[in-house]
């Protein structure tokens, strides 16, 4: 553990904090300060997650960079593989955490639930850390999750996209997607692009629907978090509905997934978070990208983020070095390596965006529209939304279909929920 001389020293010149998003001001942040000429006492710095990823993923994202910048730590990762790795089990058998990291919808609800909230306001004080250097629909919702204090730090954002096979377009002479484009315009052109070439089939859009209803432009989340009721009601869900179910109908009302897209090649446009060409097989698929479309109700809204936080846990006994480690991820230096790899940094800094998947195979696509669109507010987040987006998704392909109306689907999709959380809180 550094001592406070050397920790004063450590942190001397240290710059300031940033992440992705709309343009911001300021000078680029720096890397933590290197270690004092005394010699630092090593210690192991215990990283985890509840995301799933392997060793290998966590290492070429964040691990092999930190072990490069502290070189005289160790640093465990320690990821979730099943029974007895969730975050609740490693607490119980009184497994260390120093950093816990993860996805919006769960990094702040499991630190609370585990009791390893801690606030880092004071460090990032310290660390002279200019939050307006980050996006602001991540730092704001930060602070909202922190109940106005600050449990974690974004590193990376996603957001939705467009994507779109431009082999398709070729073969029935139909001109490529533009920025900009409204809902309505997109069906227009999916319809053309829904038809057969013989014994081919091809689509006209494709989705996750787990991920274009939570990311929704309008920011509604599935369950309002003062009332703990469904919020299917509010008018703006219409919208998002009205286009779900022309989505469906140039699929013949099938789900066809942004896998589709990327491997039977038959699908002509999808819906996709930003870095997807970085997770799928796209060698092979003539694409091209484009921003997510306007809803006509609401032209001047964009998509929600999908952001990565990482907080330092109470129990931590490593809190300096633990916040050396997210400084340096969160440094203009790091989110620009993320940044050239197609990873969405979590900096506004125009220099870092416009560096935007340089060091990846697709540098000549249509990149900067991803990182160039404004976004929305991030909605609120409930401990019943995974059971409540079950229910919300129930009616999809009835609504397609014609078999409920959108009047009955929110009425069901309301008393559904209710009844879900009503169960949930009676336990």
């Amino acid at each position: 553990m550094f001592h406070n001389s050397n920790r004063n020293k450590v942190i001397a010149g240290i710059g300031a904090l940033a992440l992705l998003g709309t343009a911001c001001g300021g000078g680029q942040p720096k890397e933590p300060a290197a270690a004092s000429e005394k010699p630092v006492t090593p210690v192991e710095l215990v990283i985890y997650s509840e995301s799933g990823w392997s060793q290998e993923e966590f290492n070429d994202r964040f691990g092999d960079s930190i072990r490069k910048k502290f070189p005289q730590h160790t640093f465990k990762y320690i990821q979730k593989t099943g029974t007895g790795t969730l975050l609740a089990d490693l607490v119980a058998s009184g497994q260390k955490i120093d950093i816990y990291w993860d996805s919006v919808s769960k990094i702040v609800s499991n630190l609370k639930d585990m009791r390893l909230e801690y606030d880092m306001t004071e460090l990032i004080k310290k660390r002279q850390i200019n939050l307006n250097q980050l996006e602001p629909s991540v730092v704001n919702f930060g602070r909202e999750m922190s109940d106005g204090k600050m449990y974690a730090l974004p590193v990376v954002i996603n957001t939705q996209a467009l994507y779109y096979n431009k082999d398709i377009f070729d073969k029935f002479g139909v001109p490529y997607l533009k920025d900009g484009m409204t809902w309505d315009e997109v069906l227009d052109v999916a319809k053309k692009l829904t038809r057969k070439d013989g014994a081919n089939e091809y689509w006209g859009v494709g989705l996750y629907i787990d991920q274009y209803l939570p990311l929704n432009p309008f920011s509604l989340p599935y369950v309002d978090p003062k009332t703990e009721k469904a919020t299917i009601q509010n008018e703006n869900w219409r919208p998002v509905y009205d286009v779900l179910t022309k989505i469906y109908q140039t699929s013949s009302n099938k789900m066809m997934s942004p896998n589709v897209f990327a491997t039977k090649k038959n699908v002509a446009i999808t819906v996709a978070l930003g870095n997807f060409f970085l997770s799928q097989p796209m060698a092979d698929v003539n694409w091209d990208i484009v921003s997510f479309p306007k809803y006509k109700e609401a032209p001047q809204l964009g998509p929600q983020t999908l952001p990565t936080y990482f907080g330092i846990t109470s129990t931590s006994e490593h809190k300096e070095l633990a916040m050396d480690v997210i400084q340096h991820l969160i440094s203009a230096e790091k989110q620009t390596e993320l940044s050239r790899k197609g990873i969405i940094p979590v900096l506004t800094d125009e220099n870092v965006k416009k560096q935007f998947g340089q060091d990846s195979p697709h540098k000549n696509k249509n990149l900067q529209t991803i990182v160039n669109q404004k976004y929305s507010p991030i909605a609120p987040k409930t401990k019943y939304d995974a059971n409540a987006m079950k229910i919300y998704i129930k009616y999809d392909v009835d609504l397609a279909t014609g078999k409920v109306d959108l009047n009955t689907a929110f009425r069901q999709i309301e008393e559904e929920t209710n009844s879900m959380i009503a169960q949930v809180k009676s336990k």
